[in-house]
Formats: C-alpha cells, sequence, structure tokens
C-alpha cells in the first residue's frame, strides 16, 4: 500500500470478517496515525513503514505474527495504549491510569 486510507481500512475489515483466524499485516509508505491506530482495533496484527524493514526484518514481521505475536513500532505502541486509556473505552485501564 502507499497510502493506508479508508479504503484499505474497509477491505482489512472484511479480509478479518471472512478469515477471523488470519493474522493480517501491513507495509505502507505513509499512514496517517488515526488509521493505524483504526487499522489495529479492526484485527490488524502488524506494521511497518515501506523502506524501513530490510528484507530479515520483513521476514521476523511474518513469523512473529505467524507465531501469535505483533509488530508494532514504540511510538505506534503509545498511540494504541493511549487510544484505548481513553474515558469509556476500557474502564479498568482508565482506572489505573487515575490511581
Amino acid at each position: 500500500v502507499d497510502t493506508l486510507g479508508p479504503e484499505h481500512l474497509s477491505v482489512l475489515g472484511q479480509i478479518v470478517q471472512l478469515c477471523p483466524k488470519i493474522r493480517p499485516i501491513l507495509m505502507a509508505r505513509r499512514a496517517e496515525d488515526r488509521d493505524l491506530v483504526e487499522a489495529f482495533k479492526i484485527g490488524l496484527w502488524g506494521f511497518m513503514h515501506k523502506g524501513d524493514g530490510k528484507l530479515a526484518e520483513i521476514v521476523k514481521m511474518i513469523r512473529t505474527v505467524g507465531h501469535g505475536g505483533s509488530v508494532l513500532s514504540t511510538r505506534l505502541t503509545k498511540l494504541i495504549l493511549d487510544e484505548f486509556s481513553r474515558p469509556g473505552i476500557c474502564p479498568a485501564a482508565t482506572e489505573r491510569n487515575h490511581e
């Protein structure tokens, strides 16, 4: 994918719905943070920017996801955790953050 957009999120949702056991991964040149967060909510398991990964890193991502793990950058991890700790999204996490 060159630029992750709404049409890709729609296709991702359809793939996950039709094949719930699949663990999709994505490589894109450009992706807005909000689209990446939404992609992981839909069911994405791994993401890498095109050009960032050498062949060995791409293979490692495929193997990691294939064995049940997920692959995302530290920055993206923080974005996702912030999203899920918003009030009303995950009450238990929100309560822990305010203790």
